[in-house]
């Protein structure tokens, strides 16, 4: 059965994706403003990335761990600065939101080279994945948004623009350690500009962007016990908290 032609509009397909992004946006707030998540976790670890001399990587009762380079406390840290909590909850779910639209939306172009998908296999990928996204989006996880930029990346490889796919894929790198293993495909994709984007874009937002916040010595303390948390994720056999206390899909 044909899709009605309505349905194939092509205003209807550009605005389509912005309208699952307002109902992202909606899910996350029904859950995360007045609730705790993992933006929960983030706003403590923000706290105390700005009061210093606190170790982010405790085990944390009843919240689970903070799991992430030192780099992704700064942008929550920014927010406390100019906003109190509930303002800044909102502002992350509109966030959310747009990650959402973003990442349909380069998803779909990433798509076009090889044909696209008929409406028919976008309704079976919703309704594969959409548990997925859901769940970063009820507990407010940054999983999202290291999915946008990667879809993001792979756009701009696509149309050639190297380095700031680079860019794209250092960001998401810069959230989580997964994306890091571009460093190794790129190469082997003969596309040599974006690894080196991509390298330096971690480097910075590793080892730069937080130094002027917290100095020298409270930077390389907390990136001391990020490498530490991570080795024991890597070598304890069930037994570290990062491995079994989790709010939603690593």
């Amino acid at each position: 059965m044909p899709i009605p032609k309505w349905l194939a509009a092509p205003r209807l397909r550009a605005a389509l994706p912005w309208f699952c992004g307002l109902l992202a946006a909606a899910i996350a707030a029904k859950n995360l403003v007045g609730g705790y998540g993992d933006l929960g976790i983030y706003l403590d670890a923000a706290r105390e990335f700005r009061q210093g001399g606190i170790d982010l990587y405790r085990d944390r009762a009843g919240s689970g761990p903070w799991a992430y380079p030192p780099f992704v406390a700064l942008p929550f840290a920014a927010l406390q600065a100019a906003l109190p909590d509930g303002p800044i909850r909102w502002l992350y779910c509109l966030l959310l939101g747009l990650g959402t639209a973003l990442l349909l939306g380069d998803l779909a172009r990433a798509l076009r080279p090889f044909g696209g998908l008929r409406w028919w296999q976008w309704l079976a990928f919703g309704l594969l994945f959409q548990r997925c996204i859901a769940q970063n989006l009820t507990h407010g996880q940054l999983s999202l948004w290291v999915g946008t930029c990667v879809a993001r990346g792979v756009v701009l490889l696509q149309r050639g623009s190297d380095r700031a796919a680079g860019v794209a894929f250092g960001l998401a790198a810069a959230l989580k350690l997964t994306p890091l293993l571009f460093l190794l495909a790129l190469p082997c994709m003969r596309r040599p500009r974006a690894a080196l984007a991509m390298a330096m874009t971690v480097a910075v937002a590793w080892f730069v962007a937080p130094w002027p916040f917290c100095g020298a010595a409270e930077h390389l303390r907390h990136f001391g016990d990020f490498g530490r948390t991570v080795a024991g994720s890597l070598v304890a056999r069930g037994g570290a908290s990062i491995v079994e206390a989790y709010a939603g899909p690593p």
